[in-house]
């Protein structure tokens, strides 16, 4: 598998780490709903994407 772009996840809310990654390009691709418990209570886990690098079709062969 090649992979060309990364996935983060961020419990949510955390504007601060929500800005940071607008900034740095990321767009939301999704959100779990009430899926983490932490500091007492049940949180959303939001996923964001960045392409790494333009895909080929088909990928190169790793070496």
């Amino acid at each position: 598998m090649v992979w060309f772009g990364t996935p983060p996840g961020m419990t949510l809310p955390n504007d601060a780490s929500v800005a940071l990654h607008r900034v740095m390009g990321f767009e939301p691709v999704g959100t779990y709903r009430r899926i983490g418990w932490k500091h007492g209570g049940w949180h959303d886990v939001a996923w964001v994407q960045r392409r790494l690098a333009t895909a080929q079709d088909p990928p190169a062969e790793l070496r």
